[in-house]
């Protein structure tokens, strides 16, 4: 919310919001409802048959659940910010996969909480809660070092190794 007060007025483009398309209700509420129950049965599928072939492999239910679960429910983040960096709209990128993080900490923690009261925290997981918490740095420090608000492709590569060294550990950690 912090970075939404400040930065506004940063960037913003009136005359973009002339160009949208509109459609009737009809045609808005079947491809919303269309586009909901393509993402729910598309994430299901690959959830579903990429625990199967992980289990086929005897992968434990720790990895599975760190890197195929959690693959699978971004894929739709990815798929969002992959089409806004496409479109040149890099602040949708961004403010999507921190937006989806939130929800996902916040109102899924939350409710699952609420649902199964309580849940038992393995203090293991610890190490996965730092390397993440550090990557989040990392990212904040590639994009607000020097006030560019950007970030570079050979920050995002960086960001992408990391990722792949934090999937070896988590593999050879098993």
């Amino acid at each position: 919310m912090v970075y939404i007060f400040l930065n506004i007025n940063r960037n913003l483009d009136t005359t973009s919001l002339d160009k949208i398309p509109l459609f009737g209700i009809l045609k808005t509420t079947l491809m919303i409802t269309g586009g909901i129950a393509g993402l729910i049965f598309v994430s299901q599928f690959i959830v579903e048959n990429a625990v199967i072939i992980a289990k086929h492999f005897d992968i434990t239910e720790k990895l599975i659940s760190l890197t195929i679960l959690a693959a699978g429910t971004s894929l739709p983040e990815l798929a969002t910010s992959a089409v806004a960096a496409f479109k040149k709209k890099s602040d949708l990128a961004v403010g999507n996969v921190i937006g989806s993080n939130i929800f996902n900490v916040l109102l899924v923690l939350g409710i699952t909480t609420f649902m199964h009261a309580p849940l038992v925290y393995n203090v293991q997981l610890n190490l996965n809660l730092y390397i993440c918490m550090g990557g989040t740095l990392l990212f904040f420090f590639f994009m607000y070092s020097f006030g560019k608000y950007k970030l570079y492709r050979i920050e995002g590569a960086f960001n992408l190794l990391d990722f792949l060294g934090y999937f070896i550990f988590i593999l050879f950690r098993q």
